[in-house]
């Protein structure tokens, strides 16, 4: 067990202690945490600019004011990420603009097979060739996609995007992926659905 020495003893008698008196006048001060329900809520800028005279009040449907607070909207700066956004066309097929799992080799040689058919065929074409969204054929987690022309009517065939299992048996052969996520599910309790 340890004892104070005088000088701790005296220096903690003269400290400040919460709730005593100030030096200065003799005053006790007491702070109270506020209980208000006071709940803030940033605005759109359009809704902000639909208010008359910048008047910021929420209220109920009665008439009565409720315990919401508006605050104004942020300024209305260009990030640097949104600078940088290619805006997208509108004629893209809405499938294009979802994530989707492919094996990059793969798509290379789709890509520069599908150039050269195309170039072969149409020499004059100026086109370009983009995948498919309409014709993509989904397997599990893996797709296999097709390129078309944008000018011209060229098509090319489908790509299996994603790797095979090795399998003796006859019939469609698994993607790697769609195993490799059952194996991945097996040992976690997320399950398929969940997933």
């Amino acid at each position: 067990m340890g004892f104070l020495t005088k000088r701790k003893k005296k220096l903690l008698n003269i400290g400040f202690k919460p709730g005593g008196l100030s030096l200065t006048k003799g005053i006790k001060y007491h702070y109270e945490r506020s209980k208000s329900n006071t709940a803030y809520v940033r605005l759109e800028r359009s809704s902000f600019e639909a208010y008359n005279d910048n008047i910021l009040t929420f209220r109920d449907v009665d008439g009565s004011l409720t315990p919401a607070k508006p605050l104004r909207p942020r300024v209305n700066r260009t990030r640097y990420v949104d600078r940088l956004q290619v805006p997208t066309p509108s004629k893209v097929h809405p499938d294009l603009l979802t994530n989707k799992v492919y094996v990059p080799a793969l798509l290379q040689s789709m890509m520069s097979s599908e150039n050269r058919k195309h170039r072969l065929r149409s020499v004059k074409c100026k086109g370009n060739l983009v995948i498919d969204g309409s014709a993509s054929i989904k397997w599990g987690l893996g797709w296999k996609e097709r390129l078309h022309c944008t000018r011209c009517r060229y098509v090319g065939e489908h790509y299996k995007l994603y790797n095979e299992v090795p399998s003796s048996t006859r019939g469609r052969k698994a993607a790697q992926i769609n195993v490799g996520f059952q194996i991945g599910v097996a040992s976690t309790s997320i399950g398929n659905t969940g997933f």
